[in-house]
């Protein structure tokens, strides 16, 4: 994928992956945003990565414009598919594959082609100069985004989640617990869509509840939660605090199979 500058030739973000997705074309974004300042407007064609509603209510918090070019139609599209024509003869036949470690390598090898060599040749579209001569010439029309915007924020991607009876919920097949007082309601779940860096924060009636930490099944199978059965009360005392008690066990599996026979009514 690839972001070109209308105006300069110049491309601001590009990274070879295995899959055309929407989180791409959002990292794309928040990459530009973050090094070369505002976008007005974003072209696109109309595949699946560009009418994505996650997408979408970003760019409208953003104040961007998407405007999508017309299906069979190739005008207005010629800069880019020029671009990717000079990166299949330049950068892509000349290529020894066999010395491309991986992806990672093949981008970093992209992106000295795009300084070094792209960026420096003189465009026939530019008046003979350079995609960088241009941009630098233009710098003064470049405004950065508000800093009392939190950018990082604003990419976090948004779902609503039923929490279960027992505070918790499922987000990308991951368990998360919340607060008990939120056990049986409809929550909004604000995340990184990222899953190396996820944070994930909870939302209920316009009120932030904080983030969501994913359950540790071991700490989760020992607590109890609050029930209005006095059975369940023991139960409780026997799994937060059996040193209170003289002739409970202090094994933790003992107390968690304990709490469970209580739970399940039993004596």
């Amino acid at each position: 994928m690839a972001f070109l500058d209308d105006a300069t030739r110049r491309i601001v973000y590009s990274d070879f992956s295995f899959s055309e997705r929407s989180l791409v074309f959002e990292t794309g974004i928040k990459h530009i945003l973050k090094t070369h300042g505002n976008i007005s407007m974003l072209y696109v064609d109309n595949g699946s990565p560009f009418v994505s509603l996650q997408t979408k209510r970003i760019c409208d918090i953003l104040r961007i414009q998407i405007h999508h070019s017309r299906p069979g139609i190739p005008k207005g599209r010629g800069k880019i598919e020029r671009f990717f024509r000079t990166v299949r003869d330049q950068f892509l036949r000349p290529l020894d594959e066999s010395g491309v470690k991986g992806i990672e390598d093949l981008n970093i090898r992209f992106r000295i082609w795009l300084e070094s060599e792209y960026h420096r040749n003189p465009h026939r579209g530019l008046n003979n100069q350079t995609p960088l001569e241009v941009w630098l010439a233009n710098t003064k029309y470049i405004t950065v985004v508000d800093a009392s915007v939190d950018l990082d924020r604003v990419f976090y991607h948004i779902r609503q989640r039923k929490v279960y009876k027992d505070s918790t919920f499922t987000l990308d097949g991951v368990l998360y617990e919340v607060p008990s007082i939120l056990s049986g309601c409809t929550i909004k779940v604000c995340y990184d869509p990222i899953p190396l860096r996820r944070v994930v924060l909870v939302e209920h009636n316009g009120k932030n509840y904080g983030e969501a930490r994913p359950v540790d099944a071991y700490a989760n199978a020992r607590v109890v939660r609050n029930k209005t059965s006095n059975l369940f009360s023991v139960a409780d005392n026997l799994a937060v605090a059996p040193t209170e008690k003289e002739n409970v066990t202090q094994d933790p599996v003992r107390i968690a199979l304990d709490a469970a026979t209580f739970k399940k009514g039993g004596k």
